[in-house]
C-alpha cells in the first residue's frame, strides 16, 4: 500500500484545482434528496458470500447507523481513488476471466463491476474511510442487468462510486 499512498499523494498535489467536489461545509443530511432510500433487507449476492469465505478479513461485520463527515481532502482522495481504479482495471466479465458466471475477487488489472467495487473499498478503507460507511450496492443498469457499485454514506448525502 505504500505505492498506493505515494501515487495518491502525487495525484493530490497535481489535482488541487479539481472542481465539483462536495465541500465539508455543504453537508445537508436533512435534504430529501441527500440519502438513498432503503426499502428493506435482502440477502447478499452469492458471489459476495463466496468472496467472504475466501477473504474473511474483507467482510467484517459493520455498524449501519453512521454517516461520515468528509473533509475537502477526503473528498479529493475519494475522487482520485475512484477515477484511478476505473482507469487501471480493464472491464472484463467473470466468464471471460474465470470461466464462471460469478466470481468476486480483488482485481489486479482486469475485472467486472463487483471486483472494481471491492478494490475501491479496500483502498478507501486503507486511506481512513470507515468500512461501515462504504456500502456494497447492487442496482439495475439501463438495460435491466445487475450492476454492483460502492456507495459512500456521508453527512452530505450518499455518493455512488
Amino acid at each position: 500500500m505504500d505505492r498506493t499512498r505515494a501515487t495518491l499523494a502525487l495525484l493530490l498535489t497535481c489535482v488541487v484545482g479539481l472542481t465539483g467536489l462536495p465541500k465539508a461545509a455543504d453537508a445537508t443530511p436533512d435534504s430529501p434528496q441527500a440519502s438513498a432510500r432503503e426499502y428493506g433487507k435482502t440477502l447478499p449476492p452469492v458471489g459476495f458470500v463466496q468472496f467472504c469465505q475466501r477473504v474473511p478479513e474483507s467482510c467484517l461485520p459493520e455498524s449501519r447507523h453512521r454517516r461520515f463527515t468528509m473533509s475537502d481532502e477526503k473528498w479529493l482522495m475519494v475522487r482520485l481513488v475512484n477515477s484511478s481504479v476505473n482507469g487501471a482495471i480493464a472491464p472484463v466479465d467473470d466468464e471471460s476471466l474465470y470461466g464462471t458466471a460469478e466470481y468476486w475477487t480483488l482485481p489486479t488489472d482486469a475485472g467486472d463491476c463487483e471486483d472494481i467495487m471491492l478494490l475501491k473499498k479496500k483502498i478507501l478503507v486503507s486511506e481512513g474511510i470507515p468500512a461501515e460507511v462504504l456500502r456494497i450496492t447492487v442496482v439495475l443498469d439501463e438495460n435491466g442487468g445487475g450492476h454492483a457499485v460502492l456507495t459512500l454514506i456521508t453527512s452530505a448525502g450518499d455518493y455512488i462510486l
